[in-house]
């Protein structure tokens, strides 16, 4: 039975992206539109009722003849047509005249709309104001009046009667609004899906160059800074190439060390192996015998101090080895270990220089732990310095910290090594060739600094020489 799940299919960041730009267009654009239609409405409804007055009113300073009677000229009667044709509507209004108590004298249907009323009378109520809102035959209704006036005297009302429904429709201008919106929506969608694409790009490169380092494969191809406009994608591309190189780099040390290790291991036990079966057999005798012997033993300690180095270092890794801080003078401390180290070097004339601080400074350290490091790089210099040299000791002294500065005047560390030096296993050139060893110095130096608190830093390093400096916590 198959207990593994099955891996989920998600959409790409472009799909992903511009559907919920869309659907968030979408859902905008609604109520955009649904805004719009009720702003359109509320607009043409005033707008037609202002268009309706000005009819009505019109047409009530026309109603009265010079004899001070009705006007029932037929050249009134056709203006008044005509003026029911200026509504952009496509329902003429019902124009009603009246005298005062309400008597329908004259009353005009437009084309489009159907036999509404035989009205006799019109309600007092309907001319009183000059814009009335009421229910005709169940549907809601305006009716705008004007008076007829004859000398100042209220003769009669022309009264234009419309439904709500006729005055709101206005096809046009949904039209437009529908085309306005549907061309935004179309527009927003293409520079959505411009834009997520644009977007996606890189991310997929980096994403195929994932599967490339995946596969082992660490030449990759990645835009440069300068191509990418985004500063988070820049940012994501950078660190890809820079974890891409370390990766590739790692990879190299790895097959270096498995390749030095055997080699450094594999040397002493030869040479072990190869004298004591000289001794064995007999092909050196007497005092030769008795040096191959000591030579064996001489041997057999480096390989020793090889393994337990590696061991120690695993140790420290994985937080084996705790830290004891004591309070410490460390100008005493320190000329007291660098004094012991100078007796050691024997095959050139070291100078060591120990500049004494104007104040007593104490730090917080595990003393066999810092002598450790100082150790270390009292020997890297001295493998540096190819004749006579001098190592410079200085104190820098911080507000919560202590520097201790070793300077040296060998010959370097080449600006290429520089970033790989506190490695693990890591060996410069020149090293694997002269020197033996894992490689662990230097990282091991610093995992007993960070383990304090403090930090171990390559200051500077040319042709002339190399400064590190150990900082160490006052508490």
């Amino acid at each position: 039975m198959n207990f593994m799940s099955k891996p989920i299919k998600r959409p790409s960041i472009q799909t992903y992206w511009t559907s919920r730009y869309l659907v968030t267009l979408i859902f905008g654009l609604f109520i955009i539109g649904f805004l719009a239609v009720l702003w359109i409405r509320q607009t043409t409804l005033s707008h037609n009722l202002d268009l309706t007055r000005i009819v009505v009113n019109e047409m009530a300073d026309r109603a009265v003849s010079d004899s001070g009677n009705f006007n029932d000229d037929p050249r009134f009667l056709s203006i008044l047509e005509r003026r029911g044709e200026a509504f952009p509507i496509e329902t003429r209004p019902l124009t009603y005249v009246v005298n005062s108590d309400g008597t329908v004298l004259f009353h005009q249907q437009g084309p489009g709309r159907r036999n509404e009323t035989d009205t006799k009378m019109i309600p007092t109520y309907i001319f009183e104001k000059t814009e009335v809102k009421f229910e005709l035959n169940g549907e809601v209704a305006y009716a705008v009046s004007a008076p007829i006036l004859d000398d100042s005297e209220t003769t009669g009302y022309i009264v234009m009667i419309q439904r709500k429904q006729d005055l709101l429709n206005t096809n046009q201008e949904y039209r437009l609004l529908f085309i306005m919106l549907a061309s935004i929506g179309l527009l927003g969608y293409g520079v959505i899906f411009y834009l997520a694409k644009q977007l996606a790009k890189p991310i997929r490169r980096v994403a195929f160059a994932a599967q490339q380092i995946e596969r082992g494969s660490y030449e990759i191809s990645l835009p440069s800074s300068k191509e990418i406009k985004e500063e988070e994608i820049s940012d994501l591309v950078d660190a890809f190439k820079t974890m891409s190189s370390r990766l590739s780099h790692l990879e190299e040390l790895r097959s270096e060390l498995l390749a030095g290790v055997s080699h450094d291991l594999k040397t002493p036990v030869t040479s072990i192996s190869g004298l004591l079966q000289a001794v064995n057999e007999e092909v050196v005798t007497g005092d030769e015998a008795k040096e191959f012997i000591e030579i064996s033993l001489k041997e057999t300690q480096r390989l020793q101090h090889m393994i337990d180095s590696l061991l120690d270092f695993n140790s420290f890794a994985a937080g084996g080895i705790p830290i004891y801080p004591t309070k410490t003078q460390l100008f005493p401390f320190v000329s007291e270990i660098m004094k012991q180290w100078q007796t050691t070097v024997t095959d050139i004339d070291m100078t060591i220089d120990i500049k004494n601080p104007l104040n007593e400074l104490e730090a917080s350290i595990d003393p066999i732990k810092v002598e450790q490091i100082l150790i270390n790089l009292a020997q890297n210099a001295r493998h540096a310095i190819k004749a006579d040299g001098q190592i410079k000791v200085n104190f820098i002294n911080n507000e919560h910290s202590v520097e201790i500065q070793l300077q040296d005047n060998g010959s370097g560390i080449p600006q290429d090594e520089h970033p790989f030096i506190f490695e693990r296993f890591y060996r410069g050139n020149d090293k694997k060739l002269q020197i033996r060893g894992l490689g662990l110095g230097l990282s091991y130096s610093r995992m007993i600094a960070l383990a304090h608190g403090g930090d171990l830093r390559l200051v500077e390093s040319s042709n002339k020489g190399s400064i590190f400096s150990l900082t160490l916590p006052k508490k």
